[in-house]
Order: structure tokens, then C-alpha cells, then sequence
């Protein structure tokens, strides 16, 4: 089971309207470094149970681009109170995820 929700613009505008700290992953299915980044992503989210992670596919979700002002893929983006509080930009593997993660407060999923 997927530990890292998919989500859609609209759920992610629902997000950070809450006052949940989560993680979100900014990709496409044509990046391969997105692809090969999957499984260390999941192994992060495995690890800090209690944080959100999702992930949000930037072709059928274009309003995410100009909104969070991406220029490139991969891109994960802390959450904290619906305020982005941190960002990790290209390839990671699970330990710089698990490192940048762990510093902003996570809730438990639900």
C-alpha cells in the first residue's frame, strides 16, 4: 500500500487551507529523476508515519506551477499551517527527505 497520496490542485487548495503539516511532492511522468525518487519518497513517508506526504503531478495540475513558482522537477515542498516553510529541489535519496521533513511538526494521519 502507497504510503504517498496522489492528490489533484483542488485537494491541495483544501490543504493548506487546514492547519496540517505535510509534505508535497511536485513531479511529472515524464521526469525520470521523479520516477527513480519514488521509492525513496515512500521509504520517507514509511519511516516519519507521522506526517503527511503527497505528491501532485504537475502536467494535470498546471496552477500548481505558477503558484509555488517552479522552475524545475522534482520538488518537495514543506507545509507547516498551509505556509510553505521549506523546500528540497532535485533528486534526494530517503535520508535528505527523512533530515528536511523532520524538522517541521507532523501530525498523525489520519
Amino acid at each position: 500500500m502507497a504510503c504517498v497520496k496522489e492528490i489533484n490542485y483542488e485537494e491541495y487548495k483544501e490543504l493548506i487551507g487546514t492547519s496540517k503539516s505535510f509534505i508535497l511532492e511536485l513531479w511529472a511522468e515524464w521526469c525520470h529523476p521523479c520516477k527513480i525518487m519514488m521509492p525513496y519518497l515512500e521509504e520517507a513517508c514509511e519511516k516519519l508515519n507521522a506526517c503527511y506526504f503527497f505528491r501532485i503531478n504537475v502536467d494535470k495540475n498546471p496552477k500548481i506551477i505558477d503558484e509555488l513558482n517552479i522552475n524545475s522537477i522534482p520538488r518537495i515542498i514543506l507545509f507547516v499551517n498551509g505556509e510553505k516553510t521549506g523546500e528540497i529541489k532535485g533528486f534526494q535519496k530517503s535520508d535528505v527527505i527523512i533530515e528536511e521533513a523532520s524538522k517541521i511538526l507532523c501530525d498523525s494521519p489520519e
